[in-house]
C-alpha cells in the first residue's frame, strides 16, 4: 500500500490522533502528583480518580450504542469538547472537592463517548475503502502516530511542570477544545447514515444494541479471554501501578521532569517499533504471542520500578514499561486486529465499548486498591504486587488457540 493511498484512506485519523496524544501527553505523568501537591490525601485522590471509571462503567455501553446509531463523528467531537471543559473545570476548582468530583464525572462521560466510537470509525473507514488486508499495518502506523504525539506531549509537559504542575493541565485542556473544532470541521463519515428514530425509539435501540454487544463478548471464547486478560492488565498496570509510581519515584529521589521524559522517550521508541508491528507479530508467531510476550515483559520491568533504587536503571525501567504497554494494551495493533476480527460492523462500536466497560471495572478496582493499600503497605509493595499480577495474568492468552 503506497503512502499516498494510505494517507488518503486514514490520514485524518493520523493527524487527529497525533494532536490528541500530544494533548494527553502534557499531563499524562502528573495526575496523581498534581492532586498531591495541592494537598489532597491518597484516599481523596483515589476517590477522585475512581469517578473516571465509575462513570465510564455507567455510560460506556449507552454511548457506544449512540455512536452506532447516530454517528461516530458526533460522538468523538463531543468527547473531545467535554474533555477540554472537564479539565478546565478541574483546574479552576482548586481544592473544592465537590466541584472536583463534578468535573471528574464529566471527564468520565467524555471518555466513554470516544472509546469504541473512534476505533469503529477507523475500522469501518478502512473497510469502506476496501483496504482491510492492510489493517494490522494501518493499526501499527496509527499507533506509531500516537507515539509521535506521546513523545512530544510528555516532553513538553515535563518542561511545563518546571513552571508549575498546573501548566501542563492547562495545555491539555485548551488543546482538547481545539481538537474538537478540528473534528467538527474536517471529520467525514460519508458511508454512515444515521438511523432515523424518535428519542424513545433511540433509547430502545440503544438498549438492544448494548445487549447485542455484551452477548458478542461473553459468548465468543476469544473475545471473552481477551477482555478478561485486558481487565486484569488494566487493574494492575493503570489502576495501581501508574497512580502509585508517580509519587513513589519522586519520593526516592527522581526529579519530576524525568517522569515526563520517560514517557517521551518511550514515545520516540514506539514511533519506530509500532511501524514494524506486523513484522514483530510474524516474528513471535502471531497476535496472541505478541500480547502474551509484551504483557509479561511489561510486568517484569514494572517489577524493576518497584525494586531498583539506582536512578539510571529505574529510569530505564520506566521507559520500557511505557514501551511494552504500547504492544500489550487495548490500543495495541495485535489486540485491535485480533479483537476486531470477531466483531461485526453493525455493533462494532458497542462491542468495543463493552470491552472498555470491563477494563474500566479493572481500573476502578485498581484505584481502590491504590487508595487503600498504599496507606497500609506503602507504594513500593503495591507496585511489586501489580507487577507480579501482570506477569502471571499474561499466560491467560495461552487459552486462545493459535
Amino acid at each position: 500500500m503506497k503512502l499516498g493511498e494510505e494517507f488518503k484512506t486514514v490520514g485524518f485519523f493520523y493527524v487527529m490522533t497525533g494532536i490528541y496524544w500530544v494533548s494527553i501527553g502534557f499531563m499524562a505523568g502528573y495526575w496523581t502528583l498534581y492532586l498531591s501537591t495541592i494537598g489532597l490525601s491518597f484516599s481523596a485522590i483515589a476517590i477522585l480518580l475512581a469517578m473516571y471509571p465509575i462513570v465510564s462503567i455507567l455510560f460506556e455501553i449507552p454511548t457506544g450504542a449512540i455512536a452506532d446509531i447516530f454517528g461516530r463523528k458526533v460522538s468523538v467531537f463531543l468527547s473531545y469538547l467535554l474533555t477540554g471543559i472537564a479539565f478546565t473545570g478541574v483546574l479552576l476548582s482548586g481544592t473544592n472537592f465537590p466541584l472536583l468530583l463534578l468535573f471528574y464525572i464529566l471527564a468520565g462521560i467524555s471518555f466513554t463517548l470516544e472509546t469504541g466510537a473512534l476505533e469503529a470509525w477507523f475500522v469501518d473507514t478502512v473497510k469502506h475503502k476496501k483496504q482491510t488486508k492492510h489493517l494490522n499495518r494501518l493499526f501499527g502506523r496509527w499507533g506509531s502516530i500516537s507515539a509521535v504525539g506521546f513523545a512530544i506531549g510528555p516532553l513538553l509537559g515535563g518542561i511545563l511542570v518546571t513552571f508549575g504542575v498546573e501548566k501542563a493541565f492547562w495545555a491539555t485542556a485548551l488543546t482538547m477544545i481545539a481538537l474538537a473544532v478540528i473534528v467538527l470541521i474536517f471529520g467525514t463519515e460519508e458511508y454512515f447514515k444515521p438511523r432515523k428514530t424518535r428519542i424513545i425509539d433511540g433509547f430502545k435501540q440503544t438498549f438492544k444494541t448494548g445487549k447485542d454487544g455484551f452477548k458478542q463478548i461473553f459468548t465468543h471464547p476469544v473475545l471473552l479471554i481477551m477482555t478478561l486478560t485486558l481487565t486484569i492488565f488494566t487493574f494492575a498496570n493503570m489502576g495501581i501501578a501508574f497512580n502509585a509510581y508517580q509519587v513513589y519515584v519522586v519520593e526516592i529521589g527522581l526529579n519530576p521532569f524525568f517522569i515526563g521524559l520517560a514517557l517521551s522517550l518511550a514515545g520516540f521508541i514506539s514511533i519506530f517499533a509500532l511501524n514494524f508491528s506486523h513484522k514483530i507479530k510474524d516474528f513471535v508467531g502471531g497476535n496472541r504471542n505478541t500480547l502474551l510476550l509484551f504483557s509479561f515483559l511489561g510486568g517484569l520491568v514494572l517489577l524493576g520500578v518497584g525494586v531498583i533504587r539506582i536512578l539510571p536503571l529505574l529510569f530505564l525501567c520506566m521507559v520500557l514499561r511505557a514501551v511494552f504497554f504500547e504492544f500489550a494494551s487495548g490500543p495495541s495493533p495485535a489486540y485491535r486486529e485480533l479483537f476486531n476480527k470477531y466483531v461485526p460492523s453493525r455493533i462494532r462500536a458497542t462491542t468495543l465499548s463493552v470491552n472498555s466497560f470491563n477494563t474500566q471495572i479493572g481500573d476502578l478496582l485498581g484505584i481502590v486498591v491504590f487508595g487503600i493499600f498504599s496507606v497500609m503497605f506503602g507504594l513500593q509493595k503495591i507496585i511489586i504486587f501489580a507487577a507480579i499480577l501482570m506477569m502471571v495474568s499474561s499466560f491467560l492468552y495461552l487459552k486462545i488457540k493459535k
